[in-house]
């Protein structure tokens, strides 16, 4: 597992079908809220929407939610209105948005590696104790299906 890079779990569609999703329910409780809350920074409810889809989806995912999350946002809330602002001091805030999505994300997606190649190395590590269990026991049988406690039970139990 060391060294390999991995998916995410779902198929493409799916994952990219979260990423939209998320957005789009980001976008409606935004629009659902706009009138009631005010807020300096209309990006704030699609930062959500780019962490669940870099978490489940992954890279790609995550990068999505920040572009499309990024650009509707710019589209419907930053002046001018039902535009895009294109490159202009008015887009600083879109700008800054995609920078912390990037970031994000990256964040998100290493988190996901670490836990995955934690996981794998504990799996690794029991099955290790299970071999070494079996020579202890002078070749006795042990079950290959063990957890690292029971398997640690196995090696200090004396004989």
């Amino acid at each position: 597992m060391r060294g390999k890079a991995t998916t995410a779990p779902g198929t493409p569609l799916s994952r990219y079908g979260i990423a939209v999703m998320s957005v789009a329910a980001a976008l409606g409780l935004k629009l659902l809220l706009d009138p009631i809350i005010v807020q300096e920074t209309p990006f704030r409810l699609m930062v959500g929407a780019v962490v669940v889809s870099a978490w489940y989806g992954g890279l790609g995912p995550g990068l999505l939610a920040t572009v499309v999350g990024g650009l509707i946002t710019d589209y419907f809330f930053l002046p001018p209105i039902n535009s895009i602002s294109g490159l202009s001091t008015e887009s600083v805030p879109l700008m800054l948005f995609l920078l912390e999505g990037l970031l994000i994300t990256g964040i998100v997606v290493g988190l996901r590696h670490a836990r995955q190649r934690a996981e794998a190395s504990t799996r690794e590590g029991a099955h290790f104790l299970v071999r070494f269990a079996y020579k202890a026991k002078g070749g006795e049988e042990i079950p290959i299906f063990l957890t690292p406690t029971q398997v640690a039970g196995i090696i200090v139990e004396p004989r």
